[in-house]
């Protein structure tokens, strides 16, 4: 049965950093900046790449920006690693999670963090209580993209305008998957190898 969206969709992008020197070591030289080390595949390659970009403090820096103009938000990541820099958050707000581990219900306090994995919480349950969500590292797939921005976006939100942060570092993993997802297309590691832009292993 169709039916009116009475919801606007804002989204941000953020500008946010990464380090350069940790990047082009990685991709130039192929070395696994984490564990010294060279780099034995492509997988591995996007693995430090992402990680490179992900782990950067200037993202866990704007979100407790954001958390002064929204009390209460929801944050969407994708790795381990994210999640652990995320749990700072604890130190600000009461801090709560959905990922295969843990699936704690959303807060009832006045200030409050929802930390969301993609494959675990980009479906399956509804938030009415904030209209605001971070997206701190972007989902390679198109759909868990789209549902995850769904969870805030209900027919009954008691909110008509909806804000949504996209972290940005500009590096060109982060070009690459947004223009994917943009397209409305999941983002795929060894079509963009084949365009040349990185040589291949």
């Amino acid at each position: 049965m169709p039916y009116v969206n009475n919801t606007e969709r804002i989204m941000n992008y953020i500008d946010v950093g990464y380090d350069k020197a940790l990047w082009d070591t990685a991709v130039k030289k192929r070395w696994n900046v984490f564990e010294a080390r060279p780099i034995q595949d492509m997988s591995e390659l996007f693995r430090v790449m992402r990680k490179i970009v992900n782990t950067d403090l200037s993202r866990l820096r704007m979100i407790t920006e954001l958390m002064k103009i929204h009390p209460k938000l929801i944050v969407f990541y994708n790795f381990n690693y994210e999640l652990d820099i995320l749990r700072e958050l604890s130190a600000f707000a009461e801090v709560a999670e959905w990922n295969g581990h843990r699936k704690q219900p959303v807060p009832k306090s006045d200030n409050w963090v929802y930390l969301v994995q993609y494959n675990s919480g980009a479906e399956g349950w509804n938030c009415t209580e904030t209209n605001a969500m971070v997206l701190y590292s972007l989902t390679y797939s198109y759909k868990n993209h789209i549902q995850s921005l769904g969870r805030i976006d209900r027919l009954d939100s008691p909110f008509r305008t909806l804000y949504f942060y996209l972290f940005d570092s500009g590096s060109p993993i982060d070009k690459a998957v947004r223009r994917a997802l943009e397209s409305k297309k999941s983002f795929n590691e060894r079509k963009w190898m084949e365009t040349g832009e990185y040589a291949p292993f």
